[in-house]
C-alpha cells in the first residue's frame, strides 16, 4: 500500500521518539498498532460489501438477459421465415463419386 523502505521507517521512528518521548514511546506504537488494525479492518469490510454489491449487480444484469430472452420467445417469427420452394424439396441430391 505505501512504499515505505527502511530509511523512511528509521527517520520516522526517531521524530516519533523525540516528540513522543521515551516513557510514552511503546504505549504510542500500541496505540498506532491498534489504530492501523481497526483500519484495515474497515478497508476489508469495505471491500468485502463492494465485492458483494458488485456480484449482486452482476447477478441482476443474468436475471435481466434471461427475461430478455424469454420475453424474445413469445414473438411470433413465422411471419418472418420464408418457405423453401416445393420445387427444391424434391430434387435428389447428388453426391460426386469421382475417384482419382
Amino acid at each position: 500500500m505505501f512504499d515505505i523502505g527502511i530509511w523512511e521507517l528509521l527517520i520516522i521512528s526517531v521524530v516519533a521518539l523525540v516528540v513522543v518521548g521515551p516513557k510514552d514511546f511503546p504505549v504510542f506504537l500500541r496505540t498506532v498498532g491498534r489504530t492501523i488494525g481497526k483500519v484495515k479492518g474497515i478497508a476489508r469490510d469495505f471491500q468485502g460489501t463492494m465485492e458483494d454489491v458488485a456480484k449482486d449487480m452482476e447477478l441482476e444484469e443474468i436475471r435481466k438477459a434471461n427475461r430478455d430472452m424469454a420475453n424474445l420467445g413469445n414473438i411470433d417469427m413465422t411471419s418472418s421465415v420464408q418457405k423453401p420452394d416445393a420445387s427444391s424439396e424434391n430434387k435428389p441430391k447428388v453426391e460426386s463419386t469421382e475417384q482419382s
